[in-house]
């Protein structure tokens, strides 16, 4: 408890020591000409492309501070499978992350952010006939990003994971592509609507 007080008391001081009297001139502008987003809920298109669902909620809970929940769903039937040397391969699973996001506005999601995450997903494979197999993923992230639209939230991040499978011998392409495991780079784009 004591931790979580001082992080968040050392980054607000870094985002105040940042900003100057201009940019809370230009915050009371901006908030003026439109209406400041304090929550936001967003689908991840780009999730799409590996075979998942996945839903973000943001919400800010202080001052510069935001809260971010994901969760996801993936699914990749083996006739939708785009790496052709696995075969018989059916994959599925499901995960969740939690981040913290700071923002230079007080109250308002929109602008530039940054903010570390942790991650947890499990995954099951199964080719053709043979028993499943199961993986878990555990990780951290940092990402950076910038979150901006009034009446249709647009959420751009880039960012570096470093993941960990229970249970990674040998697993299959779409395991290490989709879970990861080691530090791998991210992309995230979100699209929703303020709430």
């Amino acid at each position: 408890m004591l931790l979580r007080h001082v992080l968040i008391a050392a980054s607000t001081l870094l985002v105040v020591a940042l900003s100057d009297d201009s940019s809370r001139a230009e915050d009371a502008l901006v908030a003026a000409q439109t209406r400041p987003v304090r929550a936001a809920i967003e689908l991840a298109p780009l999730d799409v492309l590996i075979g998942r669902l996945a839903f973000v909620g943001t919400m800010l809970v202080a001052p510069h501070h935001a809260i971010t929940a994901t969760v996801h769903g993936d699914y990749m039937p083996r006739e939708a499978f785009v790496f052709k040397r696995e075969g018989d391969l059916v994959f599925g699973g499901a995960g969740a992350e939690l981040g913290w996001h700071i923002y230079p506005r007080r109250f308002d999601l929109q602008g530039f952010w940054f903010g570390p995450s942790a991650l947890l997903a499990t995954f099951t494979t199964q080719f053709g006939r043979d028993s499943s197999r199961s993986f878990t993923a555990t990780g951290f992230a940092f990402d950076v990003g910038v979150t901006g639209g009034d009446r249709v939230v647009i959420d751009f991040a880039i960012g570096l994971q470093m993941t960990h499978l229970t249970n990674d011998s040998s697993p299959p392409d779409i395991v290490t592509l989709v879970a990861g495991g080691g530090p791998r780079p991210r992309c995230l784009l979100g699209i929703g609507l303020p709430l």
